[in-house]
């Protein structure tokens, strides 16, 4: 099957896009992204699509950051698209926000892609992950450690509204594809250097276990992510259901759950329903550690007086010897610690 009818017959299967709407793409001006841009340029007019290009200078490679921005720039132009195009320091912000240029540059992007498709009134973020990515996420979070979720790696959409419709194709088919239309894109220089945790994997890790162990482990770990994100998706339903069972929310004073309801429980839940617990009061999961999640549990299941423990975004769970509750913290402090009877 043609690459182009195994991408649409992709996003219909996964349910990523509905004809009408509009869809923000991330372009850096690599391989995937200009081969994603490619493919909706096909869908566009089949599927009545709002088209909205984004490209983010990163401002860390100079004059090649600089002739990527004016080659994505030009690319959409002679295909009748206007690229919305910025630049930000990412070097400064990751300085001052304490947090890796990786981890930067992510919030970066993530941010003005969500920012521009709320301008555009587009209701899908399409972002250019392909195949081999989704294999060195999950071969890296299985070396810094993860539970069935993070097993099941890059999901194909996420929160509703970001898609990764490429995932399915390996980085080969995605060049050859760029090639044989004469696309044409940029090479970022760093990618071929192992200096990141990441590039380490595919340049130095992936290759390894191709010759000696199996040549086609990107192939193996993308079917294996695609099976545990199943069970992971059961689990987390079945989670869903046994959080409306026993909490009680309440948006001005938080979340409270009998503790004898919460201990009967499968340990498989109990981590879901309390970052869920957790969720409904700040708002998000944002560094919330496994470290917290099971310094919680453990007191829920073994303490037997009353105990906190601090989480994040100034929220507290409070366990006494009947209940569970999770709410805002009153003084709005955080502790160097987290934990305090």
């Amino acid at each position: 099957m043609a690459m182009y009818e195994r991408f649409k017959e992709n996003i219909v299967e996964k349910g990523l896009l509905e004809k009408g709407q509009g869809v923000v793409l991330g372009i850096s001006g690599g391989p995937d992204s200009i081969c994603m841009l490619s493919l909706f340029l096909r869908l566009k007019n089949e599927w009545d699509l709002k088209i909205v290009p984004v490209h983010l200078n990163h401002m860390l490679r100079g004059e090649d950051s600089k002739k990527d921005a004016l080659f994505v720039s030009e690319f959409c132009r002679q295909n009748g698209l206007e690229c919305m195009s910025y630049e930000m320091d990412i070097s400064g912000m990751s300085e001052k926000l304490k947090i890796s240029l990786e981890e930067a540059g992510r919030k970066a992007r993530y941010d003005l892609f969500t920012s521009a498709a709320k301008e555009n009134g587009c209701s899908r973020i399409a972002l250019g992950q392909n195949l081999n990515d989704q294999a060195e996420t999950i071969l890296m979070r299985i070396m810094r450690g993860t539970g069935l979720k993070g097993l099941a790696g890059i999901e194909h959409m996420r929160d509703g509204i970001f898609i990764r419709p490429i995932l399915i194709f390996k980085r080969s088919e995605i060049e050859n594809y760029c090639k044989e239309n004469g696309l044409n894109p940029r090479t970022d220089l760093t990618n071929l250097e192992p200096v990141y945790t990441r590039n380490k994997i595919r340049l130095e890790l992936l290759p390894y276990i191709e010759k000696n162990f199996n040549e086609k482990i990107s192939e193996a770990l993308f079917r294996m992510g695609g099976m545990l994100r199943e069970d992971s998706d059961f689990i987390e339903h079945e989670a869903e259901k046994e959080f409306a069972k026993i909490a009680q929310v309440d948006n001005g004073s938080g979340v409270v759950m009998s503790r004898e309801d919460f201990n009967r429980i499968h340990k498989a839940l109990k981590a879901r329903i309390l970052r869920r617990a957790v969720q409904a009061v700040k708002g998000n999961l944002t560094d919330v550690t496994e470290e917290r999640v099971s310094a919680a549990l453990d007191s829920i299941e073994r303490a037997a007086g009353k105990k906190t423990i601090e989480f994040p975004g100034f929220v507290d769970v409070i366990i006494t010897s009947g209940m569970i509750s999770v709410r805002t913290r009153q003084n709005g402090l955080q502790r160097t610690g987290f934990e305090y009877a």
